[in-house]
C-alpha cells in the first residue's frame, strides 16, 4: 500500500505584486504540508506541476526553495512532475537547475521528473506524467498517474466548466491524480483527483485549500484509492469585495494577510484617500458592471 499526500500549484514568483514577502509565505504553507506529514508519519509527498510562475526563477527565490528541499531531505520522499508554467519550450524549464543538482546526488530523496518516467513506489506502479503528457504508460498493469493535465467537465480556477479537445487517456484501471486546476474535486467516473494548491494564486479562486492525503493498493491489478481532503488554513487570503454602498467601505480592514480585489457600483463615489486606508488592496478597483478599472 502506498500512503503519501499530493500537493502542487505552488506558483513561486507570482504573488510578488500582492506581497513583498511573497515566497517566504507560500513556502510556510508548504511547510505545513510536511509537519502534517511528520505528524501523521507519511513518507512521500507528490507535487504534480507548476512549482514556478514562469519558466525562470530567480537566484534567490532558488537558493530558499533548495533550502526548504534540504529540511526534509532524507526524512520525507518528495516527487516533483513538472508541469506546464514551468516550461518555456521543449528544452528548458525552470527546473532544471534542481534536476542538474538531483542527478549530482545533491538531494537524498528529493527526486524530479521532466520527461514522462514510470517507478513503483511501495508496491504501486507509478506513472510519472510531467506535462505535456497526455497519456498513461502502463499497459498491463494498473497504476497511479501522477499527471499535470485537464479533464472535460472538469470545474475551472474560474469555477465555470472546462471544455478541452481531449481527456487524458488513461485505462480503466488505472486512477490519476492531478494538479493543474487550483481547486479540489474528485470526478468519480473519469478516475482523477485534483489535489488543488494549498492557497490562493488568484482573487477569482475560492476558499477552502488545501491538499489530499491518499492511500493506494493494487487489487486484482486495479488501482483502489482512498482519500481525505486537508483544509491547509492558510495564513493569507484574497477576497473579492463588492461594494454596493459607501456603507460597504467599511467592512474592508487593514490587515497584512488580506489582499483585496474591489468591485464597485458605477454610482458609488470611491474615496480618494482609500488606498491610503487601506494599501491592502492589491487587485486593483473596477467597475462592477463594466469590469473595467475604476
Amino acid at each position: 500500500m502506498l500512503e503519501a499526500l499530493s500537493t502542487s500549484d505552488f506558483h513561486l514568483e507570482g504573488m510578488s505584486k500582492h506581497f513583498l514577502d511573497a515566497t517566504n509565505r507560500q513556502l510556510k504553507e508548504v511547510d505545513k504540508i510536511y509537519q502534517y506529514a511528520m505528524s501523521k508519519g507519511v513518507q512521500h509527498i507528490f507535487w504534480p506541476g507548476d512549482l514556478s510562475d514562469t519558466p525562470k526563477m530567480s537566484f534567490g527565490t532558488y537558493m530558499k526553495l533548495v533550502m526548504f528541499l534540504k529540511k526534509y531531505d532524507g526524512i520525507i520522499n518528495t516527487y516533483y512532475i513538472g508541469g506546464n508554467h514551468d516550461r518555456s519550450d521543449v528544452e528548458n524549464t525552470s527546473c532544471d537547475l534542481l534536476k542538474l543538482l538531483q542527478s549530482h546526488g545533491f538531494f537524498k530523496s528529493f527526486r524530479i521528473f521532466l520527461e514522462p518516467e514510470q517507478d513503483r513506489i511501495d508496491g504501486t506502479l507509478v506513472n510519472f506524467c510531467a506535462w505535456p503528457c497526455k497519456e498513461s504508460m502502463s499497459e498491463k498493469e494498473g497504476a497511479l498517474n501522477m499527471a499535470h493535465v485537464e479533464y472535460n467537465g472538469a470545474i475551472g480556477d474560474n469555477g465555470r466548466k472546462m471544455k478541452v479537445n481531449k481527456d487524458f487517456a488513461s485505462y480503466k484501471r488505472d486512477f490519476t491524480v492531478s494538479g493543474h486546476i487550483h481547486q479540489y474535486q474528485h470526478m468519480k467516473q473519469q478516475r482523477v483527483i485534483f489535489n488543488g494548491n494549498p492557497y490562493q494564486k488568484n482573487f477569482g479562486e475560492a476558499l477552502p485549500k488545501g491538499f489530499i492525503h491518499f492511500k493506494t493498493a493494487t487489487t486484482k491489478n486495479v488501482v483502489e484509492m482512498r482519500h481525505r481532503f486537508i483544509d491547509n488554513h492558510p495564513n493569507f487570503e484574497l477576497h473579492t469585495v463588492v461594494i454596493e454602498s459607501p456603507a460597504d467601505f467599511s467592512r474592508l480592514k487593514d490587515n497584512n494577510n488580506i489582499r483585496y480585489k474591489l468591485l464597485v457600483a458605477p454610482d458609488v463615489l470611491v474615496p480618494p484617500d482609500l488606498r491610503i486606508l487601506y494599501p491592502n488592496i492589491t487587485g486593483g478597483i473596477f467597475n462592477s458592471d463594466t469590469k473595467k478599472k475604476a
